[in-house]
């Protein structure tokens, strides 16, 4: 019989807590059979996993509002910008 699956919110706070307890969890030495630990593991593994999700998609949401606040600047001046060539108030050679 399949277990059944329920989607739970987590700030990535929480999921670094919950990473936290679990390292710690897997730190415990018991004079029995060491299999009881295998679940907790490929917890671990899993909310690490989730953990550099929560990492990308911050670089993405800078990307995206970067970018919007950009707006329309022109290829050319990105890449001028980029260069460190870009100088407020001129084009090309004509500056003020």
């Amino acid at each position: 019989m399949e277990e059944p699956i329920v989607q739970i919110r987590f700030t990535q706070s929480e999921v670094k807590l919950l990473i936290n307890a679990l390292t710690a969890l897997k730190t415990i030495i018991l004079p029995i059979d060491f299999e009881w630990k295998i679940p907790y593991k490929m917890l671990r593994k899993q909310l690490i996993d989730i953990s550099h999700e929560f990492s990308e998609q911050k670089k993405l949401n800078n990307m995206k509002n970067q970018a919007e606040e950009r707006g329309s600047m022109s290829v050319a001046d990105e890449i001028a910008k980029a260069q460190g060539t870009f100088v407020a108030g001129c084009k090309g050679d004509d500056c003020d």
